[in-house]
């Protein structure tokens, strides 16, 4: 059992100073990780699950961050610093949120004609011949030149805000 700390340890400068080093370390963190993400977005994922690996690391983060955060300035103001929300607030569209809607496949969303290609009609206009491709979980129309992710398809089917359709994607 690990024994309890008093409250001049909590007050002293060495345990702040401590609190302050593991802040910034998880913001370096953070910066490292969003840096991997973006890379893997401009290179393509190649690896499944990579990028939702690295998101919900991200996450993680984040959530270690805010906390570490608020110790340092309760610790230095006593009291939170203003406009600073927790960031799993209910209602917020998380980037894993996001990634797990993109990651959704197309071909379930729209009704698709198989033969060699999967071919469909584009949800952007009104169209008699399928004229839309569907290319690893991202479609484009030869006709109208309407090209979407899994998001926006559900957008304009289901005439939905982007947060709704994440939302609904993820169930």
């Amino acid at each position: 059992m690990q024994p309890t700390a008093t409250r001049n340890e909590f007050l002293s400068p060495e345990f702040l100073f401590a609190r302050e080093q593991e802040h910034e370390s998880l913001r370096s963190e953070i910066r490292g990780l969003e840096r991997i993400i973006e890379h893997i977005y401009d290179r393509g994922e190649q690896y499944p699950g990579e990028i939702s690996l690295c998101l919900s690391d991200l996450d993680e983060l984040r959530v270690r961050e805010w906390f570490a955060g608020g110790l340092v300035s309760i610790m230095q103001t006593g009291k939170m610093p203003p406009g600073r929300r927790y960031p799993d607030h209910a209602g917020q569209i998380t980037d894993l949120m996001i990634e797990r809607a993109r990651a959704c496949p197309i071909d379930k969303l729209v009704d698709v004609g198989r033969s060699r290609r999967i071919r469909c009609l584009s949800p952007d206009h009104e169209d008699r011949n399928p004229s839309m491709r569907i290319y690893e979980n991202s479609c484009y129309c030869f006709s109208c030149h309407f090209s979407a992710d899994a998001i926006k398809v559900y957008q304009i089917l289901h005439n939905c805000t982007f947060p709704e359709a994440v939302r609904s994607l993820n169930r």
